[in-house]
């Protein structure tokens, strides 16, 4: 003991306040319910911007002329869009998938509509090559947005 000024800091306290925090977290899924907002948002947001950060290439010659002759135009653009089916499923009617220990955002697709999905993410090569416009991103604000509401949710704010 000093005969000054001091500050003591009593860990019970904190621990009561810790043992809170870690019985919220273990189980996370209230907290990724939340995150399925903030990441639909950012691709929504990728579609009407047409590719974030970076736009997305152009559509070739052929694309135009055929979507010219089906007159498949859209309020969000030409790419990507086509008839809304890609942005229905990527935003409005997404896979989602919850546990204790991830949370799965996934575009319903299978059959030849698995490979048109794969390839507008990734692109390809071969007979038809397509150029990647990578639709199932978020940016790095959204992280920070998530991160921010993890803390929020670990200390009971959420």
């Amino acid at each position: 003991m000093s005969d000054g000024f001091s500050i003591r800091i009593d860990s019970k306290e904190l621990n009561t306040y810790l043992d809170k925090m870690e019985k919220r977290c273990v189980d996370p899924r209230p907290f990724f319910t939340f995150c399925i907002g903030i990441i639909s948002g950012s691709i929504s947001k990728n579609f009407s911007a047409g590719g974030r950060p970076k736009k997305w290439a152009g559509l070739s010659p052929a694309t135009l002329i055929a979507k010219r002759r089906h007159k498949k135009s859209t309020g969000f653009g030409d790419i990507l869009y086509g008839e809304g089916t890609l942005y229905q499923k990527a935003v409005q009617h997404p896979l989602i998938k919850t546990t204790r220990d991830y949370l799965e955002y996934s575009v319903d697709a299978d059959g030849t509509e698995l490979k048109k999905v794969f390839a507008l993410q990734l692109g390809r090569g071969g007979s038809r090559p397509m150029k990647a416009r990578p639709y199932m991103l978020f940016q790095a604000a959204d992280v920070k947005q998530i991160v921010a509401r993890a803390a929020a949710y670990a200390f009971g704010d959420l």
